[in-house]
């Protein structure tokens, strides 16, 4: 099969008769055209002026000349020189032109004035490379266009399921204790009783171990009923003293009579009555049968008995100076617990009332979280809840995993609580997790504000749920 391709109207390729003028630009001569068609102009002899190129083309209509700018190309093919790059308008002119001398018949001036009016921008048969070229661009920006608009409904509804979505997701799974900070246990000692401060044995930082004496503190009656006993302490000690010199000087007295009534009774002959009279006087001394000769040994017994008297009064002053020393050891200020001194809150040569704040002592164990819930959340708190603590540690804000350690309702309007508990209601204390009680004291500040979430885990809660259903 053969395909041949022509024109849709044959027409077009007739040349007609008609007398035309074309003036190339920048030149003064005229060329005279006598026959042309749609296509161009044909060229009978050779001008001498070059007609190639742009020009002026006049043509004749009812007396008149319209002048029409055309540009003029050689074609070897049929030895025209063609129109290059007419407009719609120029060809709608030409056309009103030539279809009037192929019918025979004149060119009405309304055609021409139509063929005038004719838009300069018609849309032709075919696209010219610009306009394929602006077509393409205008789809990549419709595609742009159209890209920009599903992102901006893909932002729009991201932003409302996680914004939205998200603030309704953490009000049902999360709780957010208000007046968080770093909770550390401290335990404070106050003075038990009046008095002065004596010496404060402890700094802070300084590690204290329970029971150890912390400050102590002088008591005025005390110190003064002390240094009356001590005085008669002093004057018990030394009157025992020269009593046992006394009682020791004595008891050699007895002792040297004794020999003298031994050697008395040795030095007598048996039968003799002064022998007699001798051993009952020994024997009379040694049990102590008090008689002229027996002085002595009186005299020794009574030494001892007023030594005896004597121990006996400097005992019961000892045992008055050590209830004294208890008396004024019972307001020294003794550690409750073992831990670290936090900080002291006195002076020494303070003088003190009942009830003073002496030394804060950090106990040894993790610094903890504290903050309050409202009493209604009471019934969803357990020790164990998994929590979240956000802080900042150093310049930059960590966020940590934690745990409820205790919670407790604290009764409203209590004088000894807080202004925030007494809002809320419910105190709950979390404990970081993974990390010892050095590790926790070296990060955590007291006072330090923070950040709480506890977690009431509703996403397990619901599978666990849905997989009993699923299993009954």
């Amino acid at each position: 099969m053969q395909v041949r391709h022509e024109r849709p109207e044959d027409r077009l390729n007739f040349l007609v008769t008609a007398p035309l003028i074309f003036i190339p630009e920048g030149e003064a001569a005229e060329v005279q055209i006598t026959r042309w068609s749609l296509d161009g102009v044909c060229l009978d002899e050779e001008p001498a002026t070059e007609v190639s190129g742009p020009g002026v083309l006049k043509l004749p209509f009812q007396g008149i000349t319209m002048d029409l700018p055309v540009i003029l190309a050689p074609r070897s093919d049929d030895g025209l020189h063609g129109f290059q790059d007419i407009t719609v308008r120029q060809r709608q002119v030409l056309s009103a032109l030539y279809e009037g001398l192929m019918s025979g018949r004149m060119t009405s001036t309304e055609d021409m004035i139509q063929s005038l009016d004719t838009p300069v921008d018609l849309v032709p048969m075919e696209e010219t490379e610009t306009e394929k070229e602006a077509a393409t661009a205008t789809i990549t920006r419709r595609m742009i266009r159209a890209g920009r608009t599903a992102l901006v409904y893909t932002l729009t509804a991201a932003l409302l399921f996680f914004g939205v979505g998200g603030r309704v997701w953490q009000r049902v799974d999360q709780l957010s204790p208000a007046e968080a900070r770093v909770a550390a246990p401290l335990v404070e000692h106050y003075f038990t009783q009046s008095g002065q401060v004596r010496e404060i044995l402890i700094e802070p930082g300084m590690k204290v171990f329970a029971g150890d004496i912390l400050v102590e503190v002088g008591n005025t009656d005390i110190d003064r009923r002390s240094d009356s006993v001590r005085a008669r302490v002093r004057l018990a000690e030394s009157q025992l003293e020269q009593a046992r010199a006394v009682t020791a000087a004595q008891e050699e007295r007895v002792r040297q009579h004794r020999r003298t009534l031994v050697n008395r009774f040795k030095s007598r002959e048996l039968g003799d009555p002064a022998k007699t009279a001798a051993f009952r006087a020994l024997m009379e001394f040694d049990r102590g049968i008090p008689n002229d000769q027996n002085d002595v040994r009186v005299v020794a017994d009574n030494l001892r008995d007023r030594e005896a008297e004597i121990q006996t009064r400097l005992r019961f002053a000892k045992r008055e100076l050590g209830d004294l020393k208890d008396a004024e050891e019972a307001g020294y200020l003794r550690a409750l617990a073992t831990g670290t001194v936090n900080a002291v809150h006195i002076v020494p040569g303070l003088n003190l009332t009942a009830q003073t704040l002496g030394v804060t002592i950090e106990q040894d164990g993790p610094r903890t979280l504290s903050g309050f819930l409202s009493d209604r959340h009471a019934d969803q708190v357990y020790v164990g809840m998994p929590a979240k603590v956000s802080l900042r540690i150093g310049p930059l804000r960590q966020t940590l995993n934690a745990e409820v350690v205790d919670f407790r309702l604290v009764p409203r309007g209590k004088a000894d609580v807080v202004a925030a508990a007494q809002v809320y209601g419910l105190q709950v204390h979390v404990a970081l997790l993974d990390i010892d009680p050095e590790q926790s004291r070296a990060l955590l500040r007291p006072e330090a504000p923070a950040r709480i979430v506890l977690y009431r885990q509703t996403r397990q809660r619901v599978v666990a749920s849905l997989l009993g259903w699923i299993r009954s």
